[in-house]
């Protein structure tokens, strides 16, 4: 009897001393969040500048470094690796005890055997970025096994890092940089050309096919090869786009088994580029972002706050897509050179209150850094303290419908196509708005099923959606607001009569 009771009071006592350590929602949040300093391997040629950085970046509050490493930094020679520069740098940062993000940039800046590669190039020539240089192509082969070979020896050195290295990625600056090239379309390079032209003959099942779904008169593939990669691609809007985010897929799937082969432990993140400017990735045709957030292989999603939308807008956008961990990249001195510090300050704050997980402070240089310690010091307490902002409900008609199947670069971005609908229904920004796509409906039909009303923004042209979407929005009881948007079902039929679809002064005749 006394056992029976001692081995009670020891379960209990054993049980009470879990519940006590159980970690509460806050406190697992709390060990989530890093308050990155983005640095680039250029703004430390001496490694010794490493550990002046480090000081000055805990001093004003940051917990981590997120260090972006040229591909030269590493590999002087093809094939031929130096891992000094980043041994020494990492060792500085982990002695002031800082957490270390590494990103290597498939950037030819600096890189001396840069005419062993294949970059991407606009249908001018190639396409160059100064302080960047050029981008790699996706699509030719050679290439793509040499970065294979680079990132793969990469992670293998990097996982030595153990305790210091806190997550890794590459940046992939894909189809260039969205911040250099608005009015660029990429990637024409031959590689790319051959690349789409054996994309389309895979995917159509004849040529009858591809012909009359994008009403071309061609009647043999053979006649493909007359049309300059550009034309076709204009002929071709959809199919241009598709085979864009097949490339992206396809160089991610690549690139992360790497890393997790490393060491399956370190958190991956996808930065893909700069997502928010304002020629954003979903309107610049690379992909559906939450398509490619539900079938990637990666923990955190990278983003970037820019002047090109408005961060509520993006945040809105990103935390309604995927509920992977974000990261949020903000260009901190880039706005205090037009001493807007409450800019950054606010954005900052904003990123605490949709529960980023971890944010980034780009561009600030050591003497800066300095200069500014006593601002950043107290500014890193806006991200930590904890705040929510208010969502908008479903009831209430404010959920907007974006386009995943969008057929040509709009000439504006984000913040033109839904700035108008955005500012009503998040009452100026003070009110998270819901983002909804076609392809989040296509997948789960029922997600529309308390909705009434949906807001397109001002996309112009015909729009194709998806069968089951198009399905599931015919049957539902909802209103679309359009302004100058088309929506057909995949037969190219009218989409919904016209009492559904209304505009800000009534219903369409």
């Amino acid at each position: 009897m006394i056992k029976r009771i001692f081995a009670l009071l020891l379960v209990l006592l054993l049980a009470g001393l879990c519940a006590c350590s159980a970690p509460t929602e806050a406190e697992l949040r709390a060990g989530e969040e890093e308050r990155y300093l983005t640095l680039w391997s250029w703004q430390m040629p001496d490694p010794a500048l490493a550990a002046d950085y480090a000081k000055a970046a805990r001093e004003c509050g940051f917990t981590a470094i997120d260090l972006g490493v040229q591909w030269s930094a590493f590999e002087p020679l093809r094939g031929q690796f130096s891992w000094e520069w980043m041994d020494r740098v990492v060792e500085a940062f982990a002695k002031e005890g800082l957490k270390v993000s590494l990103q290597p940039l498939l950037w030819s800046k600096d890189l001396a055997w840069a005419e062993e590669l294949t970059f991407q190039e606009t249908k001018n020539g190639l396409f160059s970025v100064e302080g960047r240089g050029c981008f790699v192509s996706f699509t030719e082969e050679e290439t793509l096994k040499i970065i294979e070979n680079s990132i793969a020896r990469f992670a293998d050195h990097a996982a030595d890092y153990k305790e210091t290295l806190c997550r890794w990625g590459v940046r992939l600056s894909s189809f260039g940089e969205f911040d250099y090239s608005l009015s660029e379309s990429l990637d024409y390079s031959p590689s790319a050309a051959k690349a789409f032209r054996d994309y389309i003959k895979e995917n159509y099942n004849s040529v009858q096919d591809f012909s009359a779904a994008f009403s071309m008169e061609i009647s043999a593939w053979e006649e493909l090869e007359n049309l300059p990669c550009f034309d076709l691609a204009q002929a071709c809007p959809l199919a241009w786009r598709r085979f864009r985010s097949a490339c992206l897929t396809s160089l991610w799937e690549r690139i992360s088994p790497l890393f997790r082969e490393a060491d399956e432990d370190v958190p991956i993140v996808f930065m893909l580029g700069t997502v928010g400017n304002s020629m954003n990735s979903n309107f610049s045709a690379v992909t559906d972002l939450f398509t490619l957030c539900d079938t990637l292989d990666f923990d955190q999603l990278g983003v970037s706050l820019s002047d090109g939308v408005s961060p509520a807008l993006l945040l809105s956008y990103v935390t309604s897509v995927t509920d992977k961990a974000l990261c949020v990249e903000v260009d901190g001195a880039g706005a205090w050179e037009e001493g807007d510090k409450k800019t950054c300050a606010e954005q900052v704050s904003l990123c605490a209150a949709y529960g980023v997980t971890s944010l980034s402070t780009a561009n600030f240089t050591l003497q800066q850094l300095e200069e500014h310690q006593a601002f950043l010091t107290a500014y890193q307490t806006l991200f930590a303290t904890e705040k929510s902002v208010e969502d908008c409900t479903a009831d209430k008609g404010i959920l907007l419908l974006t386009d995943g199947l969008i057929l040509q670069n709009p000439p504006l971005g984000l913040e033109t196509i839904y700035g108008e609908d955005f500012a009503l229904l998040s009452e100026n920004g003070r009110k998270k708005v819901q983002f909804l796509t076609d392809g989040m409906i296509a997948e789960n039909p029922q997600c529309i099923k308390e909705i009434s009303e949906l807001y397109t923004g001002k996309i112009k042209g015909t729009v194709p959606l998806p069968q089951k979407a198009a399905a599931a929005l015919q049957e539902a009881d909802v209103r679309i607001f359009v302004k100058d948007l088309i929506l057909t079902t995949p037969a190219g039929d009218p989409f919904l009569p016209a009492h559904r679809l209304q505009t800000r002064s009534g219903t369409i005749q």
